[in-house]
């Protein structure tokens, strides 16, 4: 009879991990849907140069994590004539050229083991351009913002 209770209880632990294991995917592969959506016109926006879309998809203030370090002027600001005026520091070349090949990743739980910094969070995503040949631009952060996705600001994880 112990027995038969063990492997009851063995099996219901086993389902319900399974199905607790979905849920998360299917909020995951919802939360994916509406990045895709936001990217694609975030992404056709500054391929365009159109800074009135792009302006509507920026959070402000727009953080930047390392206006203090960064040797360059900083990507902060606070309204539409301080990002005008800093729209070409904000998207140089090399950060247009991630833009259109995609070089954005989102939340992995390995990225905590794997990195001194801190993580970005579940539903967050970064662009990351390539710091290696232009160490003064950081990763630019994606975030949602009252349920919609938007760049929030740069930085080696915010």
């Amino acid at each position: 009879m112990n027995l038969k209770l063990c492997c009851t209880a063995i099996c219901i632990l086993i389902v319900s991990n399974l199905m607790a294991q979905k849920k998360p995917q299917k909020l995951i592969g919802r939360q994916e849907q509406h990045f895709s959506l936001f990217w694609a016109k975030f992404k056709k926006a500054v391929l365009a140069n159109d800074v009135n879309v792009v302006y509507s998809m920026v959070q402000f203030p727009l953080q930047d994590a390392f206006a203090n370090v960064r040797g360059s002027k900083s990507i902060a600001c606070n309204s539409y004539d301080d990002f005008i005026k800093k729209y070409n520091n904000i998207f140089p070349t090399h950060v247009v050229l991630a833009i259109k090949n995609n070089q954005y990743k989102s939340y992995q739980v390995i990225d905590i083991a794997l990195s001194n910094d801190a993580a970005i969070t579940q539903g967050q995503y970064v662009l990351e351009p390539n710091a290696k040949k232009h160490p003064k631009y950081y990763n630019y952060i994606f975030s949602k913002v009252n349920g919609i996705y938007k760049l929030i600001g740069n930085g080696n994880y915010l």
